[in-house]
């Protein structure tokens, strides 16, 4: 049975204290062995792990969220593998948490396996089987938050208790969901996080767009600690820029 909403603030924090974490460490994670394909330069991805990290300062298990304005511009691929990064290269143990109903090809691989949510594990009596995904050889952990679209935002207070207890099971927890533009919620969830990177799909979210997010979201108490533009288009052909621009010999 899944905790429902009107419980108060009290009654959360007691059922997650005596549940969560004592369940995750439990019951084992389904293994995955998968091929993953990179689809962004992996020096862009540790430069922008780098980066994440340094302004997340020295938190024991830091938790960075990020998130879109629309649905569809790339932002749960980048995210995933920033988790991804961490994880093999960092040594992090380090959960990918999809707050979205739908999946990244990224990371469909792990989303296939991951038989039930965090969220009905949570409210579960006796659960039978984890939602963390584990990718096999490395310290990489998948899973759900939920299977419904309207879940997160009607249970913000059950995120925020269960980001609580996962930050004593993980080194780092990188959160993802998309829509923002018109999910008001997303703001309430980069407050629940130690910081927020907003990715930005080029010539499609406008400039006042950001800005309005941006401020959507410090003023509900979350700290955007950086934008990333993806799928840049150059319109000038490559040898171009390399005549351009190039060393001469």
């Amino acid at each position: 049975m899944i905790p429902e909403v009107s419980r108060n603030q009290s009654q959360l924090e007691t059922l997650g204290a005596q549940a969560l974490a004592t369940r995750f460490s439990a019951i084992k994670p389904v293994s995955v062995s998968a091929d993953l394909k990179s689809e962004y330069p992996a020096q862009e991805i540790s430069r922008l792990l780098g980066s994440v990290l340094h302004q997340l300062g020295d938190r024991v298990c830091p938790v960075v969220h990020f998130f879109t304005a629309y649905e569809g511009e790339g932002g749960g691929g980048i995210a995933f593998e920033v988790a991804l990064a961490a994880a093999q290269h960092s040594g992090k143990r380090t959960l990918f948490l999809n707050m979205n109903t739908t999946v990244d090809r990224s990371y469909q691989a792990l989303a296939q396996k991951a038989v039930m949510s965090v969220e009905a594990f949570w409210g579960a009596e006796s659960p039978q089987s984890s939602p963390l995904v584990v990718l096999y050889g490395s310290s990489l952990y998948y899973a759900d938050f939920s299977k419904s679209a309207a879940s997160a935002a009607a249970n913000i207070d059950l995120v925020k208790i269960l980001l609580a207890e996962l930050r004593h099971s993980f080194d780092f927890i990188v959160i993802f969901s998309e829509g923002a533009a018109s999910r008001g919620h997303i703001g309430a969830l980069s407050a629940l996080a130690d910081g927020a990177v907003m990715v930005v799909e080029a010539e499609r979210t406008r400039s006042p767009v950001v800005e309005q997010l941006k401020l959507q979201t410090e003023t509900a108490g979350g700290r955007v600690i950086g934008t990333v533009l993806n799928r840049r288009r150059f319109y000038i052909p490559a040898w171009a820029y390399r005549v351009l621009f190039g060393r001469k010999s």
